[in-house]
């Protein structure tokens, strides 16, 4: 029996293991039946260019299957649009991933017939950006799993950035940046500049500076449904990244408005999730 819709697969192109993993579920997933597409570069990596796909039109696949680690699933989710992605983990971290390579290998049947769970992730999007700014990245859809952030360009000198919430002005940073970030996001960027670790079941939007210069240097965590107006001041540009790609460039005077995305986003469990605070003890070998 062939599967009821197609099934996209990307992996990270420069990982053996993610080649290796791949080459295994595109065979399996062929000679159970299966479409499948490869997004992207994974299609020369896989030597299967007859099966090559623009990831731009990841959306239209059934599932996507992202090989690699949380770089990896964060790129795919980029391009899913609602389309639910099963993250097999072949990275270090891999708090975004649902499955180990094993599993996947063995659920191959359920996953052709989408006999699987699937458990959404709010997200953030890029609701308008106003004034002085000149967009780079036009072919992916401006959704972010972990964080939009705005962070100065030139590495030698801060940026001043003002910070409207529910259209109460909270302050202005001088500062390297300012993220907004999802509790997802929690575990990445955000953690690594000293912001809180929130459960993802915890609705929110964290508001993280990025090493600011100034007193005020704590994280604000607010509803999920607030709107976060990041204004430039002065006169040094910042550029704006969404999931660690580079999206846009502010030039002073620019305003960007951050707010829940319409849609979030999907993934597909082969098993239940662990609990967060299990994940967190073991990927930080915490006692």
């Amino acid at each position: 029996m062939t599967s009821p819709f197609p099934i996209a697969l990307t992996i990270h192109p420069t990982r053996h293991e993610a080649r290796r993993v791949a080459a295994q579920l595109l065979h399996a997933l062929e000679r159970a039946g299966a479409e499948v597409w490869l997004l992207g570069e994974t299609a020369a990596v896989l030597q299967r260019s007859d099966l090559g796909c623009e990831e731009e039109h990841a959306h239209r696949a059934g599932l996507i299957i992202s090989v690699g680690g949380d770089g990896t699933t964060l790129r795919a989710a980029r391009y899913a649009r609602g389309v639910p992605v099963l993250a097999v983990n072949v990275g270090s971290m891999g708090f975004l991933t649902t499955a180990e390579p094993e599993e996947a290998l063995g659920s191959v049947d359920k996953i052709k017939m989408a006999k699987y769970a699937v458990m959404e992730r709010m997200a953030l999007e890029v609701v308008s950006i106003t004034g002085d700014a000149n967009v780079l990245e036009k072919q992916f859809y401006p959704v972010a799993l972990n964080e939009v952030s705005v962070e100065k360009r030139d590495a030698q000198r801060l940026v001043e950035i003002e910070v409207t919430i529910d259209r109460t002005m909270l302050t202005s940073y001088r500062a390297d940046g300012v993220l907004v970030s999802t509790p997802t996001g929690s575990t990445g960027y955000a953690f690594s500049v000293h912001g809180p670790l929130v459960d993802p079941d915890v609705e929110a939007i964290l508001v993280v500076p990025v090493a600011p210069h100034g007193l005020f240097d704590r994280t604000i965590v607010s509803p999920a449904t607030s709107v976060v107006e990041l204004t430039i001041r002065a006169d040094r540009p910042a550029e704006i990244a969404l999931d660690g790609q580079r999206w846009a460039v502010m030039g002073p005077g620019a305003r960007c408005v951050v707010g829940r995305a319409a849609e979030p986003v999907r993934f597909a469990l082969l098993r239940p999730p662990r609990p967060f605070l299990e994940r967190v003890r073991n990927k930080f070998g915490l006692d």
